[in-house]
């Protein structure tokens, strides 16, 4: 059967009519919902404007009805009344019935007019909320596909009957309207759009497409014929198609969505949550902070607990602890760093990132090897039922990302579920060019001859992952991926004078071997194994010496971790994690050993004392080393809860280390987190754990450091809260502890080892402590706008021996503040009206794009306040006349800081998109208002005059990314 339906609209407020509201509709009647502060007008000594309604709603989407299929069967007709309130931007809010026709019915016009969009009403020339009433009918009509016709019967001669009439069968029409309705730029098909074809005479004959966005229409007469197709969030494509007796129409409709604006905000996980501080970033959510060149993996600098880092970033300071003290976790396989050279990007492409785990303290029992906090990033599921591409160019780099399925033998497979002929797979890659603009523009500038220092960084990146999923209840995956960077600074004086130069290369690569095994629907195991390499090489040299030193890692590591659901209130999970690290050290340092255990002598040139800097270059060691370190963890991690709003997450690991030539230690780390929500909103929180983390490879060198050296340990206390003000503004704060103990800190002792008398170099002496609190004021994504503001106070401060002063630690920032923001523009060009109404020609300039210019226009900012690092002062200075050098007295107390560090950032974002493409053009304005904020204070060779040193200016990066 088939189904029609007509709409009445009726709107009115007391006395006043306001007429037809939606196209061809007739009258209706409607109230404005009361405003605030009405019940106070009598109170007022004047008289306010009575509400005057200047604008009624206008219908500008409307979701075609499904006839239910029950109400069909049983020839059911009727008329559902409904009364819709809309808000102030045009959305549906609440819908009420009015008048019944049945369940099935009600239900069915509820649905559609839910999805409803309407520009909004206007009382006394703003935009208020409004009630109407509307009216949906549901009718039938008869099948007209196969209808037996009678022809009248001829008259017959008397007495003699007429012979029966044969039946005549009409012909069946034939379909000759077919095509599919995709997304535009993501080519995305489009389930329930609404194909609507003006037959004339006021005949439409509608149509929606399934779940693949196909659609069929039968019998639409010849000519030129008006179509119209619609969906929900899209906006409205109109076209007109030639249709004739001898052939059919089949077209592709491109709808542009009406917003492709990826808000980017930090969502904390909707799931239960289990460790009490966690945060959780999204890829489509963080890809457009201001101030991190779309790098989703920048945003976690404006996270609360986080310290900024210097120059451009690059290190993550975690509550005023080392970069060494925290852990990066890729798919939860650990590497040695996170943002390439300066911090300018991250090592992973963005198209590649799933989520962003950042635990700030207090973590579970699953991660090891960090004493301050973890970023846990995971890979995008490959999930892909189409070829997908992504590629971006901007000043310092360029980018590419490429993904799809493919099928292994038969016939292609076009549902991305589970299948054994099926697998999936994505690459990734991005290199800078940005040692090719820096010498060109030098060649430019400089006058021949010039002295110039010449600075030439390179990086690069890549990632590729396959994923193949048999079965439902298996999903095998091989992901590898790497980075390399390499920085070279080269200073020449001019034609005449010598030169030095400086280098630095970091790389690291891995390949991880994943199967994730749904045994039972409350059983499931993770096994992986993973495989890499860790190199870092460096040096110096000028004149008639030269340093350096390389460090390769081969790392090699399993994990596996098996989860039970026992009941709906209590779940273990078993694990192990296994990790071992073969080390090669290569170096060519000044022998310090040699130097303070070796006789004093006078340097020939000039009549010093051999044991200032100058001798100490005199004496250069070459040393090689290899050494083997594990680290090997079972762990058990118990939840139970919620029970009367309380749940308590308590984990047990067991830390096996082997490295240097003397250290073998087991170590248990517990810990335990617990949540309660008292009330709706509300949520109480405490966490307390253990953390150990084996000294680095350096510090425990035979040669360079002290192999007896103990891990670093320390002890999380954390308490806070969360709470939801409301619907969409939260509120969440931390007060933590974090006691460190036994950290490695530098030693001038000397000690006897079998009768020889040997520097000690390093030592465990040294403890510090950070305490404090963050707070996070969050205004979650909306239509139009999201922000936060993050703020912690915190302090820093260790000790090198017992029985010393406190001492702000390097890393001690008191006051963070940021404040991010991002909104969408609501206002557009007239290009898309003209789009809608089809008053753009056709031809090689028109595409859907028009319909979206200028209407995805956003703007975002970042402001950042932040303490000054602390820094060394001098009150005294001294000339020695034996080596013809100042020596300064520093300042007691360390509490002397650099100028306090404040910039504003802004990006703007403008996405259209074309039929098989999303091209999105953005600036990002990096220190706006051109700050010069001190990352280092220079002094004088005298230490009379410090200066401070500024690093980045005022610096605009212009982009350009594509998607299909």
């Amino acid at each position: 059967m088939a189904q029609s339906s007509s709409s009445a609209i009726n709107l009115g407020i007391s006395r006043f009519l306001v007429g037809a509201l939606l196209l061809g509709a007739p009258a209706a009647h409607a109230q404005i919902e009361a405003q605030p502060g009405m019940r106070d007008v009598e109170k007022q000594q004047e008289p306010e404007e009575p509400p005057r309604l200047t604008k009624p709603p206008r219908l500008v989407h409307q979701v075609p009805v499904i006839y239910p299929e029950s109400a069909k069967a049983e020839r059911r007709q009727g008329a559902v009344t409904l009364r819709i309130t809309i808000d102030e931007e045009g959305y549906v809010q609440r819908v009420d019935i009015l008048q019944s026709a049945g369940v099935d019915l009600d239900y069915a016009a509820m649905g559609a007019v839910a999805n409803f969009v309407f520009e909004p009403a206007e009382v006394n020339g703003v935009p208020a909320p409004i009630q109407l009433d509307y009216r949906q009918t549901f009718v039938l009509k008869e099948e007209v596909r196969k209808v037996v016709v009678a022809p009248p019967p001829a008259p017959a001669p008397e007495g003699i009957p007429a012979p029966a009439p044969a039946p005549v069968e009409e012909e069946e029409k034939l379909v000759n309207f077919r095509g599919l309705v995709r997304e535009a730029g993501t080519k995305r098909p489009i389930a329930d759009a609404e194909i609507a074809v003006e037959l004339g005479d006021g005949n439409v004959e509608v149509v929606a497409t399934g779940k693949d966005g196909r659609f069929e229409m039968a019998g639409v007469p010849p000519g030129q014929k008006l179509i119209r197709i619609s969906a929900t969030g899209y906006e409205q494509m109109t076209t007109v198609e030639e249709f004739s007796e001898d052939e059919a129409v089949e077209a592709i409709f491109f709808l542009p969505r009406r917003s492709y604006n990826k808000f980017e905000t930090v969502v904390r996980d909707r799931k239960p949550a289990k460790e009490v501080q966690r945060v959780v970033l999204r890829r489509e959510e963080v890809s457009q902070v201001a101030g991190t060149f779309g790098d989703p993996l920048r945003a976690i600098e404006n996270l609360p607990g986080m310290a900024r880092a210097p120059l451009l970033g690059g290190q993550l300071l975690v509550r005023g602890a080392s970069p060494e003290s925290s852990g990066v976790y890729m798919d939860g396989v650990q590497v040695p760093l996170l943002y390439h050279f300066g911090g300018l990007t991250s090592v992973v492409n963005p198209e590649f990132l799933e989520t962003i785990d950042f635990y700030p303290g207090g973590f579970g029992a699953k991660y090891g090897r960090a004493t301050a906090g973890i970023v846990d990033v995971k890979s995008r599921n490959l999930r892909f039922d189409q070829y997908r591409g992504y590629a971006e160019v901007d000043l310092f780099d360029s980018g590419f990302f490429f993904g799809g399925p493919v099928t292994l033998w038969g016939d292609p497979v076009d549902s991305d579920a589970p299948n054994p002929r099926r697998v999936t797979f994505a690459a990734a890659g991005r290199r800078s060019y940005i040692d090719a603009i820096i010498p060109f523009a030098l060649s430019i500038f400089l006058p021949p001859g010039a002295g110039a220092l010449t600075v030439a960084p390179v990086y690069w990146d890549y990632q590729a992952k396959l994923e193949y999923r048999p079965l439902s209840a298996h999903t095998f995956s091989l992901f590898t991926f790497g980075s390399d960077d390499y920085l070279r600074v080269i200073a020449a004086g001019g034609q005449d004078a010598g030169q030095f130069g400086l280098s630095a290369h970091t790389q690291f690569h891995r390949i991880v071997g994943k199967w994730d095994y749904r045994i039972h629907p409350r059983l499931t195991n993770s096994f992986q194994v993973f495989a890499g390499m860790n190199d870092l090489t460096a040096g110096f040299g000028g004149g008639a010496f030269s340093l350096g030193i390389g460090n390769v890692e081969r790392v090699f590591g399993a994990r596996n971790e098996l989860r039970y659901q026992l009941l709906d209130v209590l779940a273990l999970t078993l694990g192990a994690d296994y990790q071992t690290t073969q080390t090669e050290l290569e170096a060519t340092l000044p022998d310090f050993g040699a130097f303070l255990s070796g006789p004093i002598a006078l340097a020939p040139e000039f009549p010093r004392v051999v044991g200032r800097p100058s001798a100490v270059f005199s004496t250069i060691a070459t040393t090689k080393e290899d050494s083997v370190s594990v680290n090997a963890a079972p762990y058990v991690e118990a939840e139970m809860g919620p029970i009367l709003g309380l749940k308590i997450i308590a984990g047990f690991r067991l830390d096996y280390y082997k490295y240097g030539q003397f250290t073998r230690r087991l170590q248990p780390t517990p810990r335990i987190a617990l949540r309660w929500e008292p009330i709706k909103d509300t949520v109480l929180k405490a966490a307390y754990g253990v953390y150990e983390q084996a000294p680095q490879q350096f510090s425990v060198s035979p040669t360079f450091g002290q192999p007896k050296l103990w891990p670093e340990r320390a002890r999380h206390y954390v308490v806070g809260f969360e709470h939801r003000l409301a619907r969409r503004l939260t509120v969440a704060g931390n007060a933590f502890f974090n006691d460190r103990e036994e950290m490695v800190v530098s030693s001038s002792r000397f000690t006897t080892n079998n009768g020889v008398v040997e520097l000690e170099r390093s030592s465990n002496e040294g403890i510090g402590r950070a305490y404090g609190a963050d707070f996070m004021l969050r205004h979650e994504l909306s239509k139009q706008f999201f922000g936060w503001i993050a703020y912690t106070l915190s302090r820093s401060e260790s000790k090198e021996r017992p029985g010393e002063e406190w001492q702000l630690f390097e890393y001690d920032q008191t006051h963070i503040l940021t404040i991010v923001g991002q909104y969408k523009v609501p206002w557009h060009l007239p290009f898309r009206e003209w789009a809608n109404t089809g008053k753009l020609p056709k031809g090689w300039l028109w595409s859907p794009a028009w319909s979206i210019l200028a209407g995805d226009w956003s703007i975002g900012g970042r402001f950042r306040l932040v303490s000054g690092n602390p820094t060394a002062f001098y009150e005294g200075v001294y000339h020695d006349l034996d080596t013809d050098e100042y020596e300064a007295t520093q300042r007691p107390g360390g509490s002397d800081r650099m100028p306090t560090f404040h910039q504003l950032d802004i990006r703007i974002d403008y996405k259209m998109a074309f039929q098989n493409w999303l091209v999105n053009l953005y600036c990002d304005l990096i220190n706006v208002y051109n700050q010069k904020n001190a990352e280092q204070i220079s002094w004088d060779y005298r230490y009379r005059n410090a200066v401070p040193l500024s690093v980045l200016p005022f610096l605009p990066i212009f982009g350009v990314s594509a998607e299909f």
